[in-house]
């Protein structure tokens, strides 16, 4: 009698554990369908491995493995121990690769800044050549501009010179022919000596050959003449002496 109520709570005591794991189980949040799997396996002993199998991380796939392969409980600590080697051999690997893709990234970040750095250089040195470039095409258009300013200047200059040159050989024909047309009277044996001598007193005066040949005529006496040069002192002009002298 004692036997079975002894043998009773033991089987209270094992059912109140499998309810307390699969409570556990929800309560951390394990996958339903791991749930499930651990609901299903009575042995307590098997599913308290088997619930840690899933804390750290095995599939409910790998338990239903290990269930149908009837794996006694040390072959399931064993599995779980080569699942946590793996697991982190896998982790040792993965963080070789992840220092390996961080080494490349530097080296790749260095060649980028070594790029960076010889393009602005080159730029720079671009830059520069364009702008010396621009300078010496700027000096050269002020040059041209300031050799065509003095050609147009030597152009506007030219005519006015020409034109200056032009009035003086002019005035010079003149005076050169009036100074002989005086000759020509002071010779003529029409004019008298008086006349003559009249008509030299006027150039010692300062009287310029053309203003002299405005009233010197062999048909004028003297005193016509001077009458004619005191007209022509008081302005009277070149019509007007002449059509006295008529």
């Amino acid at each position: 009698m004692a036997e079975e109520k002894s043998e009773s709570r033991k089987e209270a005591l094992i059912d109140q554990v499998l309810q307390c794991q699969i409570v556990i189980a929800r309560h951390i949040g394990l996958d339903r369908d791991v749930i499930e799997f651990l609901d299903n396996i009575t042995d307590w002993k098997k599913r308290e491995w088997y619930y840690l199998a899933a804390l750290d991380g095995m599939s409910c796939q790998d338990l239903l493995e290990m269930e149908q392969k009837n794996m006694s409980i040390s072959q399931i600590r064993k599995e779980r121990l080569l699942y946590l080697k793996n697991l982190y051999t896998d982790h040792d690997e993965l963080g070789e690769e992840i220092l390996h893709l961080q080494k490349d990234i530097m080296e790749t970040k260095t060649q980028s800044e070594t790029l960076r750095i010889m393009i602005e250089e080159n730029l720079e040195k671009a830059l520069k050549r364009e702008a010396e470039s621009q300078k010496s095409l700027i000096e050269e258009k002020d040059q041209r501009i300031r050799f065509l300013e003095h050609e147009l200047k030597i152009q506007r200059t030219l005519p006015r010179q020409e034109e200056k040159e032009g009035v003086l050989k002019r005035r010079s024909f003149w005076q050169k022919k009036r100074k002989k047309e005086l000759e020509d009277l002071l010779t003529n044996e029409q004019m008298s000596e008086e006349q003559k001598d009249f008509l030299i007193d006027c150039l010692e005066e300062g009287l310029t050959p053309k203003q002299i040949l405005e009233f010197a005529d062999p048909n004028f006496s003297v005193n016509v003449m001077r009458r004619l040069k005191q007209l022509q002192q008081r302005g009277g002009k070149c019509g007007d002496i002449e059509r006295i002298g008529r």
